[in-house]
């Protein structure tokens, strides 16, 4: 059975990306215009092959492709706001478990340095 509402989403793209050419687009994701006319004209369905192409060289969310939810782009700008905020978190969490080491460190000698002066009072009463 055809899947007219992704085809029908596939269209969108078209027309978002101002394609006036379907051998264009079929260049731009390294697919044959037949099967791209094909699809259109719903004679064909849309193949894993063409969905991961589009997916990947036009940069479109594979959620709104799939299921028509979300946005229809990936926004890498954003995306990358987030990678570095993720990094960040990561290198503030290394160094917080330094920092916790060093404290583990700090406190085992304090422990030692209280034993130490007990016994000795223990020592000399």
């Amino acid at each position: 059975m055809i899947n007219k509402e992704l085809i029908d989403r596939v269209k969108l793209i078209y027309k978002h990306n101002n394609y006036t050419k379907q051998a264009d687009f079929a260049n731009d994701i390294e697919i044959s215009r037949t099967l791209i006319n094909r699809m259109f004209t719903y004679k064909i369905d849309a193949s894993k092959e063409l969905i991961s192409k589009i997916i990947n060289k036009l940069n479109v969310n594979p959620t709104w492709l799939m299921l028509g939810k979300g946005a229809m782009f990936l926004d890498t700008e954003e995306d990358e706001k987030m990678i570095k905020k993720i990094k960040m978190l990561e290198k503030q969490v290394t160094d917080l478990k330094k920092e916790n080491q060093n404290l583990d460190a700090e406190l085992e000698k304090a422990k030692n340095i209280a034993l130490e002066l007990v016994h000795s009072k223990l020592v000399k009463a």
